[in-house]
């Protein structure tokens, strides 16, 4: 068994913290509530800068976790399914694409905000019985490229940090 390092779960945890309190935050945003299932994905931020530092598995352990916390302090046992579903099949996705050198963190979080409204939109399908929800890909596709793009644009600027915090791991 390898142990990991204090200063490696501690990181964790804060990156776990923020990314919670960032979808927290974005749930606040009146900004969307006029799209169903419109989401600006604030906390993909976070876990774009944990896979480009620790990798895939811490990304998607953050992903997991931040999709537990926030859909038990929000919304409760019911909204679990999807933001789960939308947290693996995204992450999954944005980790494939990254080990690719011919797509940057911008078209790493588009992909990422694509594939997170795929998984819940056929989430939805699977727990309503019915193609219904199928309808709502012509209005979150735009969404997902729109918000994609731009939480990818924030994950370029704090990706300017990672060498800080690799810097500091390597001690």
């Amino acid at each position: 068994m390898t142990r990991l390092p204090i200063r490696k779960i501690l990181l964790a945890g804060i990156f776990c913290a923020a990314a919670t309190v960032l979808g927290i935050f974005e749930n606040s945003l009146p900004v969307l509530n006029a799209v169903p299932g419109g989401k600006i994905g604030l906390a993909n931020a976070v876990c774009m800068l944990v896979l480009y530092i620790y990798g895939a598995k811490y990304a998607l352990s953050v992903s997991i976790v931040r999709a537990f916390l926030v859909s038990f302090i929000l919304g409760g046992a019911n909204v679990l399914p999807y933001s789960l579903s939308g947290a693996v099949l995204s992450m999954a996705v944005m980790a494939c694409f990254y080990c690719n050198e011919n797509f940057s963190p911008v078209g790493i979080c588009i992909l990422g905000a694509f594939f997170n409204n795929t998984a819940q939109i056929l989430t939805a399908c699977v727990m309503l019985g019915n193609t219904a929800p199928l309808c709502c890909f012509t209005y979150l596709a735009p969404v997902s490229l729109i918000c994609g793009g731009a939480v990818g644009i924030l994950a370029n600027r704090l990706l300017k940090y990672k060498n800080i915090i690799l810097k500091e791991d390597k001690r």
